[in-house]
């Protein structure tokens, strides 16, 4: 992997890079499957380091948070009582190794950890999920945000100070709120609207009946909103009753629209793990412990350095 040492970050800038860590899992577990070292699979761990020092390098960010989902954070998830098929007809990888997959969660999180990135991690079962603290941590920090996941839904967040780069098979998308009705079809502020009215499969959410993509993207062309369509007396749109339009709003729309739930459902607990500081012998130490040298360089550690050295209160990398 040929690398080039990141130049340094301007502190104006007050980036925040939110990474969706299940979906950053899920791909590279799939794309590196095959790799092993001492007949143990690694492809987890070497894709998700790789993919982290290409968006460091990337966007520069000033500071990182990497969110993931556990089994108690899917478990006591809010929306499994508002909707006990939640995400339930997702199909299941018959070749998808759990044994394996956990494993390698474990060391991805225990790497980070020693590179001093901020880990979200649910051992506990606290009633909210990734999107939840992506969103929360969009809202309340003050500077840029960038959200890296290959989840549609946080097109929903996209505002002057958000991006999102929509990381695909194909290609990735960068997405701003002033591309995303390019991209996406409907503006930012109506993408929670639209997904409530179309539903959202990968989630099980049923939209209204008869009402797919292209007739949903007309609608939005026509009213800014389901809210404003409601309330207009004489609006009208073919195949939507309002009635039934106002009970679908009132099912999906906690499921769906992530302010509005946080506001219904706040985050009284952050389960975020505390980094710990950079200590280069034992990071190169636990790189060589899985066969991955490439990743015991100066240009892979640097990015990692600064952003110790930016916002860790001005603690000091150790060695040795």
């Amino acid at each position: 992997m040929k690398m080039k040492i990141m130049k340094k970050r301007s502190k104006d800038n007050n980036l925040l890079m939110l990474i969706d860590g299940s979906n950053l899992a899920y791909r590279s577990y799939y794309r590196f499957k095959q790799l092993r070292f001492k007949n143990v699979p690694t492809g987890l761990v070497f894709g998700f380091l790789r993919q982290l020092w290409i968006y460091i390098t990337r966007f520069k960010p000033n500071d990182i948070i990497v969110i993931f989902d556990t089994a108690k954070s899917k478990k006591s998830n809010f929306r499994n009582k508002l909707h006990p098929n939640y995400k339930g007809d997702r199909k299941k990888d018959l070749s998808f190794n759990i044994e394996d997959f956990n494993h390698q969660i474990i060391i991805v999180r225990k790497v980070l950890r020693r590179l001093g990135i901020k880990v979200v991690w649910d051992n506990i079962g606290l009633k909210h999920e990734t999107d939840d603290y992506i969103a929360y941590y969009t809202r309340a920090h003050t500077g840029k945000v960038v959200i890296i996941s290959g989840d549609k839904d946080f097109c929903q967040l996209l505002d002057d100070n958000v991006k999102m780069l929509k990381v695909q098979s194909d290609k990735d998308n960068l997405l701003y709120k002033s591309n995303c009705k390019e991209v996406m079809g409907v503006e930012a502020n109506q993408f929670a609207d639209y997904l409530i009215l179309v539903g959202d499969s990968s989630d099980s959410i049923k939209g209204y009946h008869g009402i797919g993509e292209v007739k949903g993207k007309k609608f939005f062309e026509q009213f800014k909103s389901i809210n404003s369509f409601l309330r207009t007396e004489s609006a009208e749109y073919p195949g939507i009753d309002k009635d039934g339009l106002r009970d679908l709003y009132k099912r999906n729309v906690y499921l769906i629209n992530l302010d509005k739930a946080l506001k219904k459902y706040p985050i009284k607990q952050i389960p975020l793990i505390k980094p710990k500081i950079l200590n280069e012998d034992k990071v190169i130490s636990m790189f060589e412990e899985y066969g991955m040298r490439h990743f015991t360089t100066n240009e892979f550690l640097e990015p990692f350095k600064q952003l110790q050295n930016e916002n860790r209160n001005g603690r000091s990398i150790r060695r040795g």
